[in-house]
């Protein structure tokens, strides 16, 4: 697989790109999308040539994952906000699910390996796990500062998270 980056005057979004992701399609090829402060989401064929725009958003998008997929493949997406909210979108681009989460940005999203729980991070120091369908099942961590990054296990028993100077794990369970 070769990627072909952007050309200069290729670029379709009008602000700074904040957010980007990969998937499988049904026909087994590789689709990017992008997010933007001009809060659209544009798709882009794997030569590098857009696609369109496949939806607008009412907020900043901050982080972007594809939910796991059987051999690559997905159909849903979730969006961190900067309104606090995360986003479940469909691969055409239709919002599934709006989810109020934290007080301040929603700064990262990540789906565990096996695509039944999302894990939030946020402006507000929380560490939220979340059902597939946006049902809120625990709270991880509460800090007085912000959680910047998150990462699961390839188990799914453990988090690591990153707030500050400090990286801490957590178990699940």
């Amino acid at each position: 697989m070769r990627l072909r980056l952007a050309q200069e005057g290729t670029h379709k979004h009008t602000s700074m790109v904040t957010a980007v992701g990969w998937s499988k399609n049904a026909n087994k090829q590789y689709e990017l999308f992008s997010c933007s402060d001009d809060k659209t989401i544009q798709k882009w064929h794997i030569e590098g040539s857009n696609e369109g725009q496949i939806s607008t958003i009412d907020a900043y998008c901050t982080n972007m994952h594809w939910v796991p997929g059987g051999k690559g493949q997905s159909d849903t997406f979730s969006l961190a906000c900067t309104d606090g909210t995360f986003r479940l979108i469909a691969r055409a681009g239709r919002e599934e699910k709006k989810v109020d989460a934290h007080r301040g940005a929603v700064i990262c999203c990540r789906w565990n390996y096996d695509g039944s729980a999302l894990a939030t991070a946020g402006e507000d120091g929380a560490l939220k796990i979340w059902s597939r369908s946006g049902m809120l099942r625990s709270t991880i961590a509460q800090l007085s500062h912000a959680i910047y990054s998150v990462a699961w296990s390839p188990d799914g028993e453990h988090i690591l998270f990153a707030s500050e100077k400090k990286i801490c794990f957590k178990s699940i369970q």
